[in-house]
């Protein structure tokens, strides 16, 4: 799922980053005999908006416009409902098809006319029935996944993490809807799906961006870093306040729950020895150590 994409016949708004001006969305204002320049699809065709009757290059456009306040609509438009389009080269207005009915110009390569979807560009579109929606990416790369509800790459299908309805929620960065989101997915191996773009946001502009916003749990194997985290302990000393001090910690990553050394910099995971985990009770002496352990064993540490 890691290469998994969907395209634009959603019934969700796609939210944005900040700055978004109105020179990033195109409405069919501009008159007939221009080619549609909006900046996510090529197509020869606009579709008139069943919520406000306004004609917008694609519902993604229409729902920018409203973002910013450049359309007086309250509504996201649903692509799947458009009854009406028109023709970029001669301004005929008429239901959705792949071709106009009047000057016989071409909208796009691909027309799907279940999700009223034109796309010039070769994206590798297709139609998946199971998932109701327009993927990107080849049907031939992908398994839909019937637990998953969802389009599975190829590679990734016979170890991926399945979850009923794993894509039935919100981008946990972005907050945009996945199941009909148009961008590049990454499949964590917590199985909590995130956009491509907001993991490699994490990975760059967070100190925690090694976890799942979701969970917390490690994105990937942590080996290398645990090692780097022995070696800078055992080469930092603690002030004296801090010597000779033990908290209970609880895992993110194997789940579990020991009572450990405390250091300021990380406290070691006592079964899978990793540091991605938060602590519970502590500091404390290392004479009360025995305590914790108790409290730990009532938890089923």
């Amino acid at each position: 799922m890691n290469d998994l994409k969907n395209d634009d016949s959603g019934q969700h708004k796609h939210l944005f980053d900040s700055g978004i001006d109105s020179l990033q969305f195109s409405s069919t204002h501009a008159r007939p005999g221009k080619m549609t320049n909006c900046k996510h699809y090529t197509r020869g065709c606009s579709s008139k908006a069943p919520c406000c009757g306004e004609f917008f290059a694609c519902r993604r456009c229409h729902d920018q416009a409203t973002l910013v306040g450049a359309s007086q609509c309250e509504d996201e438009m649903v692509a799947k409902l458009v009854e009406v389009i028109m023709c970029n080269t001669c301004g005929s207005e008429q239901e959705p098809r792949a071709f106009c009915n009047n000057c016989g110009v071409s909208f796009a390569k691909y027309f799907c006319g279940v999700c009223n979807l034109w796309e010039d560009a070769e994206k590798g579109i297709f139609h998946c029935n199971d998932c109701g929606t327009c993927r990107v990416g080849g049907r031939e790369n992908y398994v839909h996944c019937h637990t998953c509800r969802a389009c599975i790459f190829k590679s990734h299908f016979a170890d991926h993490q399945c979850a009923r309805g794993k894509l039935e929620r919100n981008c946990a960065v972005c907050l945009e809807f996945l199941h009909t989101s148009p961008e590049q997915l990454y499949n964590p191996p917590c199985g909590h799906v995130l956009h491509k773009k907001c993991y490699v946001q994490l990975q760059t502009q967070s100190s925690s961006g090694f976890r799942c916003p979701s969970c917390s749990q490690s994105f990937s194997d942590m080996s290398v870093f645990n090692k780097m985290m022995d070696a800078q302990i055992a080469s930092t000393p603690q002030p004296p306040t801090l010597v000779n001090m033990a908290v209970m910690i609880s895992c993110n990553d194997c789940k579990r729950r020991s009572v450990v050394k405390h250091h300021f910099l990380g406290n070691k995971c006592g079964h899978c020895g990793g540091y991605n985990g938060h602590i519970l009770e502590g500091p404390v002496p290392a004479e009360l150590a025995p305590q914790l352990a108790v409290k730990l064993g009532e938890h089923g540490g």
